[in-house]
């Protein structure tokens, strides 16, 4: 996606997010020169997680003192991953921000698509608050089509859309049904 040096330039002109990751082959003075410049963009509350090869306390203590949260060094696996942005952005102090409901049908027609579309309406207008649906079935994900998103089914129905992008990192990702509920279907990011 650019590296750091493209977050740095995005960053100068946008919003930063609550949680910045980036991976990196730079090390030495190089990376902490890119850190510092990351950290002159980044809004206040924005936590960052670095991933890269330079397997050494210094890079970490340096890293560290620059404001970084963690830094992982290569090889990691996704539950290092994982692990490592859990610990940085839940405070097990903090009430609850959200729960993730998984629906999952083992074939076609059993029907947990037309739940999953059900509950997560159901949720949003219960409790009057925003509700994400995330539809991962990449070739036939009905989710658009469930709440008037215009797309056809699938991937190949995506393909030709004239349908203009949102702007910004998150608005790419996902439509609006309405004002409290957002759908991100998986066939359109394939």
């Amino acid at each position: 996606m650019g590296g750091i040096s493209a977050a740095i330039a995005y960053y100068t002109e946008n919003t930063t997010p609550a949680l910045i990751v980036f991976e990196t082959d730079l090390s030495g003075a190089l990376l902490m020169e890119k850190v510092e410049e990351l950290a002159e963009v980044c809004d206040e509350g924005t936590e960052v997680l670095a991933m890269g090869s330079a397997n050494d306390v210094h890079t970490y203590r340096s890293l560290v003192s620059e404001g970084v949260n963690d830094y992982l060094v290569a090889p990691y696996s996704a539950i290092q991953v994982f692990e490592a942005i859990e610990a940085v952005v839940i405070d097990s102090d903090a009430p609850p921000r959200g729960q993730v409901i998984a629906f999952i049908g083992a074939k076609g027609g059993t029907g947990s698509s037309t739940l999953a579309h059900n509950v997560s309406w159901s949720l949003a207008e219960l409790y009057d608050d925003d509700v994400i649906i995330l539809d991962l079935d990449l070739a036939f994900g009905t989710v658009s089509m469930t709440f008037n998103g215009g797309y056809p089914a699938g991937n190949h129905g995506r393909a030709g859309s004239a349908r203009p992008a949102r702007r910004g990192p998150a608005g790419a990702l996902y439509d609006r049904a309405d004002r409290a509920y957002q759908i991100a279907d998986g066939a359109r990011h394939a």
